[in-house]
Parts: structure tokens; C-alpha cells; sequence
């Protein structure tokens, strides 16, 4: 049996959901989507707790949020990026797509956990910053 949130078990304060998403001078057109970058673990953990991203939710062949966020938990400095889904749509959510760990916070372990969780990415990148999308 599936733990993944419904429609109706999201919160759908759609505004309050944009401002910490950073999305919140956009302006939305029906049915459209909004993407967000450097999602700091802190406002991860903020948005899961008040319903607005579902733990269990993966994009496509991408972890889930919630080992997206069990990597930035352990390697400070670690950014999440992603996509907003419309409040009028019946798949209203947020989908990580990704992560980013700028240089200044690249440890050794990081890169090894990095590889570990992120070697299937659609894009991966490791150089003095270490980076992942998935499709």
C-alpha cells in the first residue's frame, strides 16, 4: 500500500507554499508549473512537516524527497531544486528534481554519498561544486 499524499491530503495555502519556495512575486497561469532552486534543508524539512511536499514523492526515477533530504541533512550546505505544481491542477505538489552543493562545502564524504545517491541523474556534475537533475 502507497504512504504517497493525495490531493486533498496536501495543504493548499498555495501563497504561503510559494513565499517559501521564493516563487511568491510569480505570477501563475492556469495549469502551469514554477521552478524553484537552492532549497535549503531547513525550509525542506518546514515544507514536508506542513504538508506541502510529500516525503515519499520522487520525480520520476529520482529519489524521494525524503532521501533528498537525508542527504542535506548530513552535508550542510546542500541546495534542493525543483518544480511547483498549480494549485488548479488535480496533481498539485512539489517534485525535487535535484540537488547542488556549492564548493565552498564539498568534503570528501560528501562526494562519496553524493555519487552514491545521484550516479543515475539525467545531469551530474562533479567538479568544484557537485550537482544532479533528474528528468
Amino acid at each position: 500500500m502507497s504512504n504517497h499524499m493525495d490531493y486533498d491530503d496536501y495543504n493548499h495555502n498555495q501563497a504561503e507554499r510559494d513565499a517559501w519556495l521564493g516563487l511568491q512575486d510569480e505570477t501563475w497561469r492556469p495549469g502551469s508549473i514554477k521552478y524553484f532552486g537552492d532549497l535549503p534543508a531547513s525550509r525542506m524539512e518546514l515544507l514536508i512537516t506542513e504538508k506541502f511536499l510529500d516525503p515519499e514523492d520522487a520525480q520520476n526515477d529520482a529519489p524521494s524527497a525524503g532521501e533528498f533530504l537525508e542527504f542535506m541533512q548530513k552535508h550542510p550546505g546542500s541546495m534542493a531544486h525543483g518544480y511547483a505544481v498549480n494549485l488548479d491542477r488535480t496533481d498539485y505538489r512539489i517534485s525535487i528534481e535535484g540537488i547542488s552543493v556549492a564548493s565552498k562545502y564539498v568534503t570528501h564524504q560528501c562526494v562519496v554519498d553524493f555519487v552514491e545517491m545521484c550516479r543515475h541523474a539525467d545531469s551530474f556534475t562533479i567538479d568544484e561544486q557537485l550537482y544532479c537533475w533528474f528528468d
